[in-house]
């Protein structure tokens, strides 16, 4: 995970962020998506790994963001994410609408920091 941080902050540190910079911020949040999963799976996720997120404010708040948007999908449909909500073209069809949402968001992002530069 260490080398997918160090991409991200050597991207943070550009005034710019250009759409090759978007696209290399994307695809490494992808792969640090894969990793998490990936040790989920193998059960490499300790309670030392919790405690070490406790002590990064950044993961903190992602871990924050989780919660309640885990509390906001209870509140509104009475669990957590059920596999079986959606057949798989249903799945795809809601990333791709979930990633056109970030595209947007990047964009506007993307524009409010031109504007300040000049």
């Amino acid at each position: 995970m260490e080398k997918y941080w160090e991409q991200v902050e050597k991207v943070g540190r550009i005034n710019h962020l250009d759409d090759d910079a978007m696209l290399v911020l994307g695809s490494v949040f992808g792969k640090m998506h894969a990793e998490i999963r990936r040790l989920a799976k193998s059960e490499e996720v300790t309670k030392y790994d919790v405690a070490s997120i406790n002590q990064n404010a950044i993961l903190t708040q992602v871990l924050d963001k989780l919660i309640t948007q885990t509390n906001k999908g209870i509140e509104k449909y009475g669990e957590t994410v059920n596999p079986d909500s959606y057949e798989t073209i249903e799945w795809i069809d809601h990333a791709i609408e979930e990633s056109i949402d970030h595209i947007v968001y990047l964009t506007v992002l993307k524009q409010k920091m031109i504007e300040n530069v000049r």
